[in-house]
């Protein structure tokens, strides 16, 4: 499967900010260069979400709410 992103469709915009709205709160963790090993800059990097389970099910009423979706009662679930 290929997904082919065109800017110019506003449906694809809004899922993007929808995604970004659900992480809105996530820490942004920066790579220092000029210190860092070179193993440690081109191995795998583990995926975190440091948001608690409460801010993400508010995050996800926040973007239901904003694209006209009833807000989910079920509770996040890691």
């Amino acid at each position: 499967m290929r997904f082919q992103f065109d800017g110019n469709q506003a449906f694809q915009l809004r899922a993007i900010e929808s995604v970004a709205d659900l992480l809105r709160g996530q820490p942004r963790n920066l790579v220092d260069f000029a210190s860092a090993e070179p193993g440690s800059l081109f191995g795998p990097v583990r995926n975190r979400l440091d948001l608690d389970d409460t801010q993400l099910l508010e995050n996800l009423h926040a973007v239901q709410t904003q694209n006209g979706i009833a807000p989910d009662a079920t509770r996040v679930v890691r």
